[in-house]
């Protein structure tokens, strides 16, 4: 594994932290990376409603990216 492999496993591990919200909510139970070209690592935590709405992991964390004002 290389070293950018593991520093978003890394990342993604220390965004978890499952956290109960309420009875049918839940956040934080995966967690995301991504690295972009410019260097920077963004995270992310999938949100679970039990309406059936949240997101991905992965999606919070292209989120959090766009919010910087970064790209892939």
């Amino acid at each position: 594994m290389d070293s950018a492999t593991a520093q978003l496993i890394t990342a993604a591990k220390s965004a978890c932290g499952d956290s109960q919200l309420g009875q049918d909510f839940s956040a934080g139970s995966v967690g995301a990376a991504i690295l972009t070209a410019k260097g920077s690592i963004y995270t992310g935590i999938c949100i679970c409603l039990g309406c059936g709405l949240g997101f991905c992991a992965g999606a919070a964390a292209v989120a959090e990216m766009l919010k910087h004002r970064d790209s892939y």
